[in-house]
């Protein structure tokens, strides 16, 4: 049966958890509104595992739908008050869910988010949907993001910048079509005045005048060219710039939930977006005009040729229109695929280490090769796809020249054209053939363009936090009070709970707990990258909530577990970019650690990272130590970081930390004992005590 795709619309799940926020995406469309999918995984609380029925009807309800879930019973199935979305179970305890949209004649239209749409029998389905439970969903308003901007809106949002540019190269364009079409007009008057009239001085002025029209389109093309590039630089310098400034202000929360592979994959996607423009602007407008204005210039030499070149061009179009589905359903599977491999690539590239030490490099071979088949495999189908789709092309275009050739020499023949005209018109044709197929190749290109410019702004379309950075120095008076917290993720059993504490200037607090048992998590949600469920937090005396995020957390410097040591020198790592104004401070800090810098050759101009100087983990913590106390932060934030340093080295920062508490304050995340005996309040994440 026929499936029209513009009445059931279907989004594709970009992660094999997204079928729930997929499928009420669907809806939404299918229903007249839109909406971002990566914002419903936030509403649906999705995580690796996909996401509950029960949050999927609650992030549903929350977009004006009316939903209703139950239990068929066995023999039922959904034929009326459809659409419905269908609760199936995988195995591993792991839920998909899928999209009723229709039922005739004993078959079911199914929109799977993983596999499209189709059209299943009873039998298939009883299958496909053994637990029997399914939510009927209404509509009852119509859900329509205040901030959504359609992809095609989002692109020309930046074009319309540079918008000048973009007019000069269309001007560009225009002269050099124009001189193509004064060709079929002189080639005309050659053929029908020059040959009969054996005049062989007009021959050569309208030689001398091919000629000249010929260097100026030339000239006007490489003019073109050039103000294209300019243009094409500046724009998508402003894109990555945006792009790039908007991912790194994003809650860290929202950045955690996706890989390193994912984010790098959907940046270099912005190639694609640049390649896409590229030939739409350099190619495919002018090709559009092209086709249109040729067809509109061999009205005049040939009505009935005319119509022949149009009912060729429908054909084409019905032709594309049929591929289309299928070949952005492998675009996006493919840009998937590829995703999923930059991600195997970087860890294996990350643990190189532990492979080597552990002789496993077969196994992580394996992996990088299945994942990359996987990316190979659909290119190949989206290749094939398009060399079917070239194929029939080039097939209906030698029956159209076959008719066009055989048609107009017999309309010749039988006088109702010029020999004339049939040529000019027949020239017009060998102009507008390439620009038609240039014009698939680029709605081709446009699908997969579009996919690319979704999988970007994926994480482009949560707000982000104040961006302005102030420089920071301690305050006289500082007080930080958590008051009855709880932490608890989506789905799973609270973290901690009734978390209470308080600090002031010379609080030195020590967090410990059992691993797994949150420790990291409520220095997050201290920092305000996550957020408590429950309980309340002051910043002096005030609810964070109403301090700006930026400026509070200027007021800590944190010590992660895990260093990031950049490809730079040892002071950039430690500044990163800042420029603290505190020089006695800074004066401070070079002289107690100048025995750690003077272990560099070149000192504070060492260039670190890899392939230079490479730092053992404790070397790591140091580097972090010197990154967060720069700008003397009022509440310096150890995170497990005494594990990698010698015994010595240990001594000495416990020193240098007590001394630092005394006119600050400090919370250290250890499980040394030593730590709590120098620690004056210790938190563990089961009880409270004071030591």
């Amino acid at each position: 049966m026929i499936i029209n795709h513009f009445k059931y619309p279907l989004v594709k799940q970009h992660q094999s958890s997204d079928c729930g926020p997929a499928c009420l995406l669907s809806l939404i469309r299918y229903f007249g509104g839109y909406a971002y999918l990566d914002k419903l995984r936030l509403l649906c609380h999705t995580d690796y595992k996909g996401c509950r029925l029960y949050d999927l009807k609650q992030a549903a309800e929350k977009t004006g739908l009316k939903c209703s879930a139950f239990r068929v019973e066995k023999g039922k199935y959904p034929e009326a008050e459809l659409p419905v979305i269908l609760h199936c179970e995988l195995p591993e305890h792991l839920t998909h869910y899928v999209i009723v949209y229709a039922h005739k004649k004993g078959r079911f239209l199914i929109g799977d988010p993983a596999k499209g749409l189709y059209w299943l029998d009873q039998k298939a389905l009883d299958s496909l949907w053994k637990s029997r439970v399914l939510m009927r969903v209404q509509c009852l308003s119509t859900y329509r993001d205040p901030d959504y901007l359609s992809d095609g809106a989002w692109l020309v949002s930046y074009v319309r910048k540079y918008a000048d540019h973009v007019l000069q190269i269309l001007f560009c364009g225009v002269i050099s079509i124009f001189a193509g079409f004064f060709t079929a007009f002189l080639i005309r008057a050659v053929t029908e005045r020059v040959i009969p009239q054996q005049d062989k001085q007009l021959l050569w002025i309208s030689l001398v005048f091919l000629s000249c029209f010929l260097l100026i389109r030339s000239a006007v093309t490489y003019i073109r060219n050039l103000l294209f590039y300019r243009h094409g630089k500046i724009l998508f310098q402003d894109i990555f710039q945006s792009s790039i400034s908007h991912f790194t202000h994003l809650p860290y929360g929202i950045i955690s939930r996706f890989s390193t592979g994912e984010i790098t994959s959907r940046f270099l996607d912005i190639f694609r977006i640049q390649s896409f423009y590229q030939f739409t602007l350099l190619h495919g407008l002018a090709d559009a005009f092209i086709l249109a204005g040729s067809l509109l210039v061999m009205v005049v030499f040939s009505p009935l040729l005319a119509g022949l070149s149009t009912l060729f061009i429908l054909l084409l179009a019905g032709i594309l229109a049929g591929f289309y589905p299928r070949l952005r359903k492998l675009q996006n599977t493919m840009l998937q695929n590829g995703a999923d491999f930059s991600h195997e690539l970087i860890e294996t590239m990350e643990g190189i280490p532990e492979i080597s030490a552990f002789g496993v490099h077969p196994y992580f071979i394996r992996l990088n090769r299945e994942k990359y088949d996987a990316f190979l495999s659909r290119w190949q189908d989206v290749g094939l796809l398009n060399s079917r789709l070239f194929v029939l092309s080039e097939c209906c275009l030698g029956v159209f020249q076959l008719l066009f050739i055989g048609w107009g020499i017999l309309s010749v023949m039988n006088g109702h054209i010029s020999f004339g005209n049939w040529l000019a018109a027949f020239i017009l044709t060998s102009n507008f053939i390439p620009s038609l197929f240039r014009l698939m190749e680029n709605a081709l290109k446009a699908a997969e363009t579009r996919e690319a410019i979704t999988r970007l702004r994926d994480f482009l379309v949560h707000p982000v936090e104040t961006c302005e950075r102030k420089t920071c120095g301690p305050t006289p008076d500082f007080s930080l009070d958590l008051r009855n917290c709880t932490f608890q993720w989506p789905k799973y059993q609270p973290l901690f709970e009734k978390i209470s504490f308080s600090l002031r200037k010379g609080s030195l607090v020590q967090i410990s707990g059992e691993n797994g048992t949150g420790k990291t998590t409520l220095i997050h949600s201290i920092l305000r990258q996550y957020q408590f469920c429950e309980g309340d937090m002051y910043w002096n005396g005030k609810p964070v909530m109403m301090t700006d995020v930026v400026d509070y957390r200027r007021h800590f410097g944190l010590v992660s577990q895990d260093v990031k040591i950049f490809n730079m020198t040892l002071r950039d790592n430690i500044f990163l970019g800042r420029k603290p104004e505190n020089f006695r401070w800074l004066n401070e800090i070079h002289r107690d650690f100048n025995w750690f810098i003077q272990k560099f050759e070149y000192g504070l101009l060492t260039i670190l990272g890899e392939g230079h100087r490479r730092l053992s983990g404790g070397e790591k913590q140091i580097v972090g130590l010197l990154r967060a106390i720069l700008e003397e932060p009022d509440i310096l934030i150890l995170d497990e970081c005494f594990n990698s340093l010698d015994r010595m080295t240990r001594h000495w920062v416990q020193n240098w930390i007590k001394m630092y508490a005394i006119h600050h304050a400090v919370i250290l995340i250890s499980h040394d004992t030593q730590m709590t005996d120098l620690a004056q309040t210790v938190v563990d994440l089961k009880r409270e005590y004071a030591g």
